[in-house]
């Protein structure tokens, strides 16, 4: 398929150049619920300030509790390290 080779180079060089920017920071919780609808919500809500960071230094984290616990939702933004709070 024309242009594959191409674009899996693209795909390989973005996942390595965010490998090299995520080695040194942390990962900072913004919000953090149990109900998907909420998450939908605050997104909604707090896109334009959500808009001033990276798209790949933001991270949706889906914690599955199984039939145990609830499902938790986490949304979280990398902070590089040296960054202040």
């Amino acid at each position: 398929m024309p242009g594959r080779r191409a674009r899996r180079e693209r795909e390989r060089s973005r996942a390595r150049e965010n490998a090299e920017r995520h080695a040194a920071g942390r990962w900072e919780v913004l919000f953090e619920t149990s109900e998907e609808a909420e998450m939908r919500a605050y997104r909604e809500r707090e896109r334009e300030s959500l808009r001033r960071y990276r798209q790949d230094d933001l991270r949706i984290d889906v914690l599955c509790g199984r039939l145990r616990r609830e499902t938790w939702y986490r949304l979280s933004v990398f902070v590089p390290e040296g960054a202040g709070k």
